[in-house]
């Protein structure tokens, strides 16, 4: 566990310092990703081992250079779907349907056929690209979201602050009676 603690805190120092390398590690990820979905499928059963190696490779090359033409898009389909592969991670862990399993023998060289796949793993599969659909919609969505109503805001009922609607107090009273607004 400090291992673990340790390699996060430095990762995100180093993503912090470098953003650069974040953003061209979150296309290899996402190239990466949908590679490894390809091969889930069974469109890969047919491949070698070292031809499952170049497959693997050529996604995540095409998902590092993706971020160098098309930045925004590259990085809103790779945290959108990226972010729902790793749910559909977490939901078999819990589940325990065989997706990791599945994904396991895609790393391993040995890519199922579609017909070796049991049925709940699709299912995760399908809870996943609709996760990352779902998230590239908000992404993308054509309008920005409404702005916040700052007199609705229950901060300032709550601890007793003034909106920004409102006028400033005045603390002191102004020599000629007047508000320094008004004059």
């Amino acid at each position: 566990m400090k291992k673990v603690i340790q390699c996060t805190t430095t990762g995100g120092f180093l993503y912090q310092k470098c953003s650069q390398f974040g953003v061209v590690s979150i296309g290899s990820i996402n190239g990466y990703m949908w590679g490894c979905i390809i091969l889930f499928t069974g469109l890969g059963a047919t491949l070698t081992n070292t031809a499952h190696l170049v497959f693997l490779l050529a996604f995540t090359g095409m998902g590092t250079a993706s971020v160098f033409w098309l930045e925004h898009t590259a990085l809103v389909l790779g945290t959108a779907f990226g972010g729902g592969f790793f749910m559909a991670v977490g939901m078999d862990l819990f589940a325990c349907t065989g997706y990791v399993e599945i994904l396991n023998r895609c790393f391993d060289g040995i890519p199922p056929h579609s017909y070796e796949v049991p049925g709940p793993a699709w299912a995760i599969l399908a809870a996943g690209l609709g996760l990352g659909v779902a998230c590239f919609y908000i992404q993308t969505r054509s309008g920005p979201p409404p702005p916040p109503d700052p007199t609705n805001n229950p901060a300032y009922w709550l601890f007793g602050a003034i909106p920004p609607s409102m006028p400033p107090p005045t603390w002191f009273k102004v020599p000629n009676g007047k508000l320094p607004s008004t004059s």
